[in-house]
């Protein structure tokens, strides 16, 4: 127990320290692209709670997979899996703790965050126009969804003539070959991400039009820092457990039982980020504290997407 505690105390200085600026907290969480832009996707998909949401569905599988230990022994490949899961969760949280210290600055101006959608992945823009599709089939008359479409299309085409064509090209031929694709899909790539970050951009013009006051320059954000403090240390705590039970795989049920009995605990570190939103707003005057409330979840949310898409663009 000793050695688990010793653990779970050094892992979160080691956060803590890390967290000074966000090329030290990349270099220490070394996220992989293919996780961040899955984080990207959550919290696009989180659109009742917005980033409470978020971390209620992210840390659901982990209690799950916790639960499960009551009647069966927990593997280490899924103890890895939620050990990764709950390690992405704990780096969305420590940015958004950083955004309330001050240690990475709020958003400054429009260009940054399209230049920032420029670098989501295109499975996840692909995946998005599809979601839309299905919730209003109409949206395929818009001028960039149309562009997008086509270009999914000629996508398509290019990818089954390089398969027809592959086995018939000679081997000295081949690289020519290759290289005239790359730059096709290269080119369609670009297109598709322009034209989402179009239609992204229009979006959130006609949000903010006539709402120019940004809530989160407005609000009090230091005293949030406490509630994702706390946050930040349960979720790392989750992480640390974990990671100490797959690597000595023997006597540690008694400490992911303990870790699973801690679930309400950990769950009301989430609760109490919704009630502080609203405590901070009953001191906003320019709105009311319903839209307050709201607009507060939204910019928390565009401000972690700006800081993934950011962190995609460091490690690549």
């Amino acid at each position: 127990m000793l050695e688990t505690e010793k653990l779970i105390t050094g892992d979160w200085i080691e956060i803590r320290e890390a967290s000074k600026d966000l090329y030290s907290l990349i270099a220490y969480f070394k996220p992989s692209a293919e996780i961040i832009n899955k984080q990207i996707e959550l919290i696009r998909n989180s659109v009742e709670g917005g980033i409470v949401e978020y971390k209620r569905s992210s840390l659901m599988p982990v209690f799950i997979a916790l639960e499960n230990m009551k009647y069966q022994s927990l593997n280490a490949e899924e103890m890895y899996i939620q050990e990764i899961n709950s390690k992405a969760l704990l780096y969305v949280i420590v940015l958004q703790r950083m955004l309330c210290q001050g240690t990475v600055p709020l958003s400054a101006d429009r260009t940054k965050k399209t230049r920032a959608i420029f670098d989501v992945d295109i499975n996840t823009i692909v995946t998005d126009i599809k979601e839309r599709l299905n919730r209003d089939p109409s949206i395929k008359n818009h001028p960039s969804v149309k562009k997008i479409l086509m270009q999914v299309n000629l996508y398509r085409k290019e990818h089954n003539k390089l398969k027809e064509l592959f086995n018939q090209i000679k081997t000295d031929k081949m690289a020519s070959y290759l290289s005239n694709f790359v730059l096709s899909f290269d080119t369609i790539f670009s297109s598709i991400r322009k034209n989402y970050s179009d239609l992204l951009t229009e979006e959130e013009t006609k949000v903010r039009k006539g709402q120019e006051i940004r809530i989160l320059a407005s609000l009090p954000l230091k005293k949030l820092t406490e509630i994702y403090t706390r946050q930040a240390r349960e979720v790392s705590r989750i992480r640390s457990v974990l990671g100490y039970a797959r690597s000595e795989k023997y006597k540690t049920r008694e400490i992911l039982v303990r870790l699973y009995q801690d679930k309400e605990n950990i769950l009301k570190t989430i609760d109490a980020e919704e009630t502080s939103y609203k405590n901070l707003c009953r001191h906003e005057n320019n709105l009311s504290p319903d839209d307050c409330f709201k607009r507060t979840e939204l910019e928390f949310k565009k401000e972690l997407l700006i800081l993934l898409a950011r962190t995609i663009r460091d490690i690549s």
